[in-house]
């Protein structure tokens, strides 16, 4: 859990991350004060959130990854 607040925190969390997060922000703020009158739009919404989500989780794991091959191309003994 620390590492992943860490990895969370970086700077290689680049700009398109923290546009989708402030996007997750909106939909949040949309849904919960219920300013969407047609219940299509609500549903995109609704849906939006948790791809959204997954998608700033799964960058992170990919730079663990990532992280991790790169220390077996160059090992620091």
């Amino acid at each position: 859990m620390k590492k992943l607040v860490k990895y969370l925190l970086t700077p290689r969390i680049q700009r398109l991350d923290m546009i989708i997060g402030f996007l997750i922000a909106i939909n949040f703020t949309i849904i919960s004060f219920d300013w969407v009158e047609y219940d299509f739009y609500m549903i995109l919404l609704r849906l939006m959130i948790p791809v959204t989500f997954s998608y700033l989780v799964i960058r992170v794991y990919l730079f663990i990854f990532g992280d991790l091959l790169e220390s077996f191309k160059n090992p620091r003994f």
